[in-house]
């Protein structure tokens, strides 16, 4: 398992020297500070208020810290796995914005004494015999590839999944931590559909990691 003090501190698309923590009762795991303290950052806790299904308070809050550059760790009390899994997973759209998201991961994967699990999806949209489904394909291979290099010390396996993005971050993760990409840097700040999908519907707690600037 990797050391946590392996990896320099990643870097998003602005500095942040806080961990914004939303959660529903104050609680917050043992992991989480000895990731946090991995890392140097300041830990700000924010009350996340209980929603109903579909509700927009947490994604609003979720947003607004991700602007700022700051990773954001959502946690519920009904989603905390009633034992570890000893699993952590991320899922990546794209290479190397999505860099800072696998480092994290493999931090949090040490503080937590658990395997990663690296995730990219290709739409169904694309049939069987699309002109540009091996091109898809043959890409996701390449990223994964990326993801396992970036952490070559961390026990990681890759999975190219036929799905859509957003499908495969929801109830069906079974994991201690789901890691994905917060807003991208030329958007204007708001979630997507794949963050917004795991914010909703991930039974496990999700970070929201800033995305590098491509070069």
């Amino acid at each position: 398992m990797i050391a946590a003090r392996t990896l320099p501190r990643p870097r998003g698309r602005t500095e942040c020297d806080d961990l914004v923590v939303l959660t529903d009762d104050g609680d917050v795991p043992e992991w989480v500070d000895r990731w946090r303290r991995s890392t140097g950052r300041t830990l700000r806790t924010v009350p996340a208020p209980v929603e109903e299904p579909g509700g927009l308070v947490t994604p609003q809050l979720a947003a607004l810290a991700a602007r700022r550059g700051c990773p954001v760790l959502l946690i519920r009390t009904a989603d905390r796995p009633a034992a570890p899994r000893g699993r952590v997973v991320v899922g990546v759209q794209e290479m190397p914005e999505d860099a800072p998201v696998v480092e994290e991961a493999a931090r949090c994967a040490a503080a937590l004494g658990a395997a990663i699990e690296v995730l990219h999806a290709v739409p169904r949209s694309f049939g069987e015999k699309s002109v540009g489904l091996r091109d898809a394909l043959d890409r996701g291979c390449e990223i994964l590839d990326e993801a396992r290099r970036l952490v070559p010390d961390a026990d990681v396996t890759v999975r190219l999944v036929r799905a859509h993005p957003h499908e495969v971050v929801g109830e069906r993760v079974e994991a201690d931590l789901l890691l994905l990409g917060g807003p991208r840097p030329t958007a204007d700040g708001a979630l997507g559909l794949v963050a917004l999908s795991a914010v909703h519907h991930a039974a496990c707690p999700v970070l929201l990691v800033p995305r590098a600037v491509a070069r």
